[in-house]
Protein backbone atom coordinates (compact mmCIF):
# COMPACT_ATOMS: atom_id res chain seq x y z
CA UNK A 1 0.00 0.00 0.00
CA UNK A 2 1.49 3.64 -1.00
CA UNK A 3 2.24 6.15 1.52
CA UNK A 4 -0.05 8.55 1.95
CA UNK A 5 3.01 11.31 1.68
CA UNK A 6 3.22 9.68 -1.61
CA UNK A 7 0.05 10.27 -2.00
CA UNK A 8 0.46 14.18 -1.05
CA UNK A 9 3.33 14.60 -3.66
CA UNK A 10 1.36 13.00 -6.19
CA UNK A 11 -1.58 15.37 -5.77
CA UNK A 12 0.63 18.38 -5.65
CA UNK A 13 2.14 17.29 -8.88
CA UNK A 14 -0.97 16.66 -10.75
CA UNK A 15 -2.14 20.16 -9.43
CA UNK A 16 0.65 21.76 -10.68
CA UNK A 17 0.24 19.98 -14.06
CA UNK A 18 -3.29 21.57 -14.60
CA UNK A 19 -2.38 25.17 -13.47
CA UNK A 20 0.79 25.73 -15.65
CA UNK A 21 0.59 23.02 -18.44
CA UNK A 22 -0.82 25.72 -21.38
CA UNK A 23 1.88 28.19 -20.43
CA UNK A 24 4.58 25.68 -20.61
CA UNK A 25 2.91 23.75 -23.83
CA UNK A 26 2.98 20.06 -22.63
CA UNK A 27 0.29 17.95 -22.52
CA UNK A 28 0.54 14.23 -20.09
CA UNK A 29 1.52 14.90 -16.66
CA UNK A 30 3.04 11.12 -16.73
CA UNK A 31 5.84 12.15 -19.57
CA UNK A 32 5.63 15.92 -18.74
CA UNK A 33 6.09 16.08 -15.19
CA UNK A 34 7.88 14.13 -12.42
CA UNK A 35 9.08 13.55 -8.56
CA UNK A 36 12.41 13.54 -9.20
CA UNK A 37 15.40 16.88 -7.70
CA UNK A 38 17.09 18.81 -9.83
CA UNK A 39 19.74 16.98 -10.37
CA UNK A 40 18.00 14.05 -11.93
CA UNK A 41 15.04 15.43 -13.52
CA UNK A 42 16.47 16.28 -16.76
CA UNK A 43 17.58 12.79 -17.08
CA UNK A 44 14.52 10.87 -15.60
CA UNK A 45 12.15 12.89 -17.75
CA UNK A 46 14.52 12.14 -20.89
CA UNK A 47 14.69 8.40 -20.20
CA UNK A 48 10.95 8.54 -19.56
CA UNK A 49 10.24 10.51 -22.96
CA UNK A 50 12.97 8.87 -24.92
CA UNK A 51 14.52 11.85 -26.25
CA UNK A 52 15.77 15.27 -24.61
CA UNK A 53 13.27 17.86 -24.78
CA UNK A 54 13.23 20.96 -22.55
CA UNK A 55 9.69 22.02 -21.24
CA UNK A 56 8.60 19.86 -18.19
CA UNK A 57 7.83 20.28 -14.57
CA UNK A 58 10.03 18.46 -11.64
CA UNK A 59 8.22 18.59 -7.98
CA UNK A 60 10.56 17.47 -5.11
CA UNK A 61 9.25 17.26 -1.13
CA UNK A 62 12.59 18.63 0.73
CA UNK A 63 10.87 19.16 4.04
CA UNK A 64 8.16 17.86 6.56
CA UNK A 65 7.99 18.30 9.97
CA UNK A 66 5.47 18.05 12.79
CA UNK A 67 3.05 21.14 13.33
CA UNK A 68 3.09 21.63 16.90
CA UNK A 69 0.85 24.01 16.62
CA UNK A 70 -2.09 22.02 15.75
CA UNK A 71 -0.93 18.46 17.14
CA UNK A 72 -4.15 16.75 18.79
CA UNK A 73 -2.95 13.69 20.88
CA UNK A 74 -6.40 11.94 20.58
CA UNK A 75 -6.48 12.13 16.73
CA UNK A 76 -2.67 10.42 16.60
CA UNK A 77 -3.38 7.87 19.28
CA UNK A 78 -7.20 7.01 19.12
CA UNK A 79 -7.88 8.02 15.74
CA UNK A 80 -11.13 8.97 14.02
CA UNK A 81 -14.02 6.74 13.05
CA UNK A 82 -15.22 6.89 9.39
CA UNK A 83 -17.87 4.99 8.02
CA UNK A 84 -18.85 1.03 8.29
CA UNK A 85 -16.20 -1.18 6.16
CA UNK A 86 -19.71 -3.40 5.56
CA UNK A 87 -22.64 -1.06 5.26
CA UNK A 88 -24.84 -4.89 5.02
CA UNK A 89 -23.18 -6.73 8.50
CA UNK A 90 -22.21 -3.11 10.30
CA UNK A 91 -19.83 -4.86 12.70
CA UNK A 92 -16.67 -3.35 12.04
CA UNK A 93 -15.85 0.48 11.73
CA UNK A 94 -13.00 1.99 9.55
CA UNK A 95 -10.49 3.65 11.79
CA UNK A 96 -7.77 6.10 10.72
CA UNK A 97 -4.95 7.68 12.42
CA UNK A 98 -3.98 11.59 11.83
CA UNK A 99 -1.13 13.89 12.95
CA UNK A 100 -1.06 17.91 11.42
CA UNK A 101 2.05 18.03 9.14
CA UNK A 102 3.93 21.26 6.90
CA UNK A 103 5.94 20.01 4.06
CA UNK A 104 8.23 21.68 2.04
CA UNK A 105 8.66 21.52 -1.63
CA UNK A 106 10.43 22.23 -4.52
CA UNK A 107 9.07 22.88 -8.15
CA UNK A 108 11.47 23.29 -11.29
CA UNK A 109 10.11 24.53 -14.62
CA UNK A 110 12.38 23.32 -17.17
CA UNK A 111 11.74 25.52 -21.02
CA UNK A 112 14.35 26.64 -23.52
CA UNK A 113 11.71 29.67 -23.83
CA UNK A 114 12.72 32.01 -21.18
CA UNK A 115 9.49 34.37 -21.81
CA UNK A 116 7.17 30.82 -21.06
CA UNK A 117 8.77 30.81 -17.50
CA UNK A 118 8.01 35.09 -17.09
CA UNK A 119 4.39 33.87 -18.24
CA UNK A 120 4.73 30.90 -15.49
CA UNK A 121 6.13 33.42 -12.87
CA UNK A 122 3.13 36.15 -13.01
CA UNK A 123 1.09 33.13 -12.31
CA UNK A 124 2.30 31.47 -9.69
CA UNK A 125 2.98 34.97 -8.12
CA UNK A 126 -0.69 35.42 -8.48
CA UNK A 127 -1.80 32.08 -7.15
CA UNK A 128 -1.57 33.18 -3.66
CA UNK A 129 -5.11 34.74 -4.35
CA UNK A 130 -6.68 32.64 -6.34
CA UNK A 131 -7.80 29.59 -4.28
CA UNK A 132 -4.32 28.06 -3.12
CA UNK A 133 -5.44 24.95 -1.87
CA UNK A 134 -4.64 21.34 -2.71
CA UNK A 135 -7.85 18.82 -1.87
CA UNK A 136 -7.54 15.70 -1.44
CA UNK A 137 -10.48 13.11 -1.15
CA UNK A 138 -9.52 10.32 1.42
CA UNK A 139 -11.22 7.15 0.28
CA UNK A 140 -12.79 9.17 -2.07
CA UNK A 141 -15.36 10.29 0.54
CA UNK A 142 -13.96 12.96 2.99
CA UNK A 143 -12.02 15.82 1.59
CA UNK A 144 -8.82 16.89 3.12
CA UNK A 145 -8.07 21.00 2.20
CA UNK A 146 -4.38 21.42 2.11
CA UNK A 147 -3.49 25.29 2.42
CA UNK A 148 -0.63 26.14 -0.23
CA UNK A 149 1.97 28.96 0.63
CA UNK A 150 4.50 30.39 -1.65
CA UNK A 151 7.76 32.29 -1.85
CA UNK A 152 10.61 33.50 -3.50
CA UNK A 153 11.21 32.53 -7.43
CA UNK A 154 14.87 31.91 -8.07
CA UNK A 155 16.29 31.43 -11.23
CA UNK A 156 18.74 28.13 -11.54
CA UNK A 157 19.75 28.29 -15.33
CA UNK A 158 22.93 26.72 -16.02
CA UNK A 159 23.89 29.47 -18.38
CA UNK A 160 27.88 29.39 -17.43
CA UNK A 161 27.38 25.88 -18.37
CA UNK A 162 25.53 26.85 -22.00
CA UNK A 163 28.03 26.32 -24.92
CA UNK A 164 28.49 22.17 -23.03
CA UNK A 165 24.59 21.59 -23.00
CA UNK A 166 22.92 24.36 -24.99
CA UNK A 167 20.61 26.73 -23.59
CA UNK A 168 17.84 26.63 -21.60
CA UNK A 169 16.67 27.96 -18.42
CA UNK A 170 15.37 26.76 -15.62
CA UNK A 171 13.13 28.56 -12.25
CA UNK A 172 12.52 27.45 -8.73
CA UNK A 173 9.21 28.41 -6.93
CA UNK A 174 8.78 26.98 -3.40
CA UNK A 175 5.18 25.15 -2.15
CA UNK A 176 4.52 24.73 1.07
CA UNK A 177 1.54 22.55 2.23
CA UNK A 178 -0.35 22.58 5.80
CA UNK A 179 -2.33 19.99 6.18
CA UNK A 180 -2.79 16.15 7.72
CA UNK A 181 -1.00 12.91 7.59
CA UNK A 182 -2.80 9.84 7.96
CA UNK A 183 -1.89 6.12 7.98
CA UNK A 184 -4.11 3.26 6.61
CA UNK A 185 -7.27 2.42 8.46
CA UNK A 186 -7.57 -0.05 11.13
CA UNK A 187 -11.41 -1.81 11.77
CA UNK A 188 -12.85 -1.15 15.03
CA UNK A 189 -15.25 -3.60 16.20
CA UNK A 190 -18.73 -1.98 16.87
CA UNK A 191 -20.96 -2.94 20.23
CA UNK A 192 -24.41 -4.29 18.38
CA UNK A 193 -25.93 -6.18 21.93
CA UNK A 194 -25.28 -5.64 25.69
CA UNK A 195 -26.00 -7.62 27.74
CA UNK A 196 -27.18 -6.55 31.82
CA UNK A 197 -27.69 -8.64 34.62
CA UNK A 198 -28.57 -7.85 37.86
CA UNK A 199 -27.78 -9.78 41.14
CA UNK A 200 -28.41 -9.54 44.91
CA UNK A 201 -24.97 -10.59 46.89
CA UNK A 202 -27.09 -9.06 50.07
CA UNK A 203 -28.93 -12.74 49.88
CA UNK A 204 -26.65 -14.99 47.32
CA UNK A 205 -24.27 -13.92 44.74
CA UNK A 206 -25.08 -16.68 42.24
CA UNK A 207 -29.19 -15.23 42.31
CA UNK A 208 -30.41 -13.40 39.48
CA UNK A 209 -32.81 -11.19 40.10
CA UNK A 210 -32.77 -9.81 36.74
CA UNK A 211 -31.60 -9.62 33.12
CA UNK A 212 -31.68 -7.71 29.55
CA UNK A 213 -30.41 -7.67 26.55
CA UNK A 214 -29.95 -4.59 24.83
CA UNK A 215 -29.87 -5.03 21.40
CA UNK A 216 -28.58 -2.00 19.09
CA UNK A 217 -29.49 -1.32 15.23
CA UNK A 218 -26.50 1.26 13.69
Amino acid sequence: MASFLKVIDQGLRTAVYAKFKDDLGINSVTNDTGIFPKDLALRKVSEKRGDVSMEFISVWRNGTAPDMSRQRSPLARQGLYLNYTSQVTKTDIATVYAVPAALQYDVWFWSKDKEKLNVITEKYLFWMHNTPNLTINYNDTYPLEYYLKFGEVIDESPLDAVYDRGTYFVIKCPISLEGWVLTGADNTKTIKKIVVSVYDEGVDANTLLYTETITFTP
